[in-house]
């Protein structure tokens, strides 16, 4: 329950939900663990985005705020592995991160010429994140080699003209290192 008090106006919005939790911790043993772990969240509009008046931002862009947005809903879902063997000298971890917001908070671009104008609102299209990562590190002798890898993708909305377009949007990188440990002469890293 939340009240907003705008000059002579108030807005009252009330919003009940059940936040589910869940977390899986596994230790295979000391150096091998799996942690799955899944989340509900809400988040609230900030005071801005709940305004009814306008506000200048620049001097041909103004923004005005809903007072009748409610809360904003996602859920997230992680997976994390982890492996260390001192004795093979190899270090190994991953994860996987998946995120959906269900309702999300919005700004409605109006363009008119060069002016702007622009009002929030609460989208119901759910968005989409998906990312994960892994690092291998590889020690022979005095050579220690490092892999590291990450992909995310993401599909979201953005609103012009009151017309909602999703957007789709892919990243891929990855990186290779080498370092020496000697313990007379030069050490060197190449990436």
């Amino acid at each position: 329950f939340w009240r907003n008090r705008q000059t002579t106006n108030i807005f009252t919005n009330s919003s009940s939900t059940i936040l589910p939790q869940f977390l899986l911790r596994v230790e295979f043993n000391d150096s091998e663990k799996l942690i799955i772990k899944y989340d509900t969240d809400v988040g609230f509009p900030d005071t801005s985005q709940f305004s009814q008046n306008y506000s200048i931002v620049d001097f041909n862009v103004v923004t005005k705020g809903n007072p009748s947005m409610g809360p904003m809903k996602s859920h997230s879902l992680s997976l994390n592995y982890y492996k260390l063997n001192f004795f093979k000298g190899l270090y190994f971890d991953t994860s996987l991160v998946y995120l959906r917001r269900a309702q999300n908070i919005k700004k409605n671009v109006v363009l008119n010429g060069i002016d702007q104008s622009s009002t929030f609102l609460i989208l119901y299209s759910p968005e989409n994140s998906l990312a994960g990562n892994f690092n291998l590190s590889k020690e022979i002798s005095n050579l220690k080699f490092h892999f590291q890898g990450e992909a995310s993708y993401d599909e979201f909305f953005q609103v012009f003209n009151s017309e909602a377009s999703i957007f789709f949007l892919t990243d891929l990188s990855g990186k290779i290192r080498a370092e020496t440990y000697f313990e007379k002469g030069p050490n060197f890293e190449i990436s």
